[in-house]
């Protein structure tokens, strides 16, 4: 062989082996991403007052850790919501779990959190395909709710006023809480 060979061989070798590593990392990320589980799962349903903005697709999460994913959100008895989703199989709900739908983001995303119910051992486990039912569940807080409820003060409030308290419910509602007057004095520097 000549070393023209010999190099075109070498490159075509150094070339498929960063081909399958590359194929390799990318359907790595797609399984990571796209939150595709591999392993065995289970699939139980939630019955809710209201499930707005939450879609098939979103986390299914318990203490803040991905567990499943939202499969279906559809209609319940014309007033209510049955959200269906599914759990990694070692997740065991019980009949006193409780289903919430909480914030993702500011944007408005949102999660289904699972938490555990009472901690007797006499409460049944739910089987896959069971539902929580809707007085084990609780929707997510609607802000417009919340700041219609807000519609009187606002009005009697200068503009300045507004946006200062706006952008002190805000901190409140993540977390951050309103540094005081009293306490901070370098609010005002």
């Amino acid at each position: 062989m000549s070393r023209r060979n010999n190099v075109t061989i070498a490159a075509a070798v150094k070339l498929g082996v960063f081909t399958v590593i590359s194929v390799l990392c990318t359907a790595l990320l797609a399984v990571i991403m796209g939150n595709i589980g591999l392993g065995a799962a289970k699939e139980y349903s939630a019955i809710f007052t209201s499930a707005t903005m939450l879609e098939k697709g979103d986390d299914v999460r318990i203490a803040g850790v991905s567990v499943g994913e939202v499969r279906r959100v559809e209609h319940y008895d014309t007033t209510m919501a049955k959200v269906t989703f599914r759990v990694d199989d070692d997740v065991a709900l019980t009949e006193e779990s409780r289903a919430e739908i909480r914030f993702l983001n500011l944007i408005g995303d949102r999660y289904l959190a699972l938490e555990e119910g009472s901690a007797a051992r006499s409460t049944p486990v739910l089987e896959a395909g069971d539902t929580i039912a809707v007085a084990n569940t609780k929707p997510a807080l609607d802000l417009t709710v919340l700041f219609d409820g807000f519609k009187p003060l606002f009005q009697a409030l200068s503009p300045k006023q507004v946006n200062e308290l706006s952008m002190n419910l805000v901190q409140v509602l993540q977390g951050e809480g309103a540094p005081c007057a009293a306490c901070c004095s370098t609010r005002r520097r």
